[in-house]
């Protein structure tokens, strides 16, 4: 992996002015190479700011959205090692940031000068470290032949 999701962040949210969900999602198409059509990041749009009611973090779901992207072979349930790693981000998340929900978040994290910037940028340092170690156990179990 050449990239690290972090380092793409500045040139979505603050270059391009994208929600943290655009960013997020933006970001990781970036760093792993996923080659999602530009076109189909407007799906994520209505996902930032927690949905547009302060609910889950729209970085998460950008996360989630990439991890599905790079991950699922056909359907999501025909591939569980998705789940499993949507359900460590998650975890990790709540864990690390004591929350997954952007009100909490915002209050926490958000500064006036640099907005969400700080939240989503230690929401996909997160994620970085589950995609490495994903595409490293998936490797080792010769699932993932195309990894980064």
């Amino acid at each position: 992996m050449s990239k690290n999701v972090q380092e793409c962040l500045m040139t979505y949210y603050k270059g391009k002015g994208m929600n943290c969900a655009e960013t997020t999602l933006l970001a990781a198409n970036e760093a792993w190479n996923l080659e999602i059509p530009e076109d189909s990041i407007k799906l994520m749009g209505g996902f930032g700011g927690g949905m547009g009611s302060g609910n889950v973090c729209g970085a998460i779901s950008g996360g989630i959205a990439a991890l599905s992207y790079r991950f699922v072979k056909e359907t999501g349930h025909k591939s569980p090692e998705l789940m499993k790693y949507v359900k460590e981000y998650v975890l990790s998340v709540q864990k690390e940031m004591g929350s997954i929900n952007c009100r909490d978040l915002h209050i926490q994290y958000a500064t006036a000068e640099e907005k969400c910037y700080p939240t989503i940028e230690q929401i996909v340092k997160i994620l970085d470290q589950i995609y490495k170690a994903a595409c490293y156990e998936l490797n080792n179990d010769n699932i993932l032949k195309d990894a980064p």
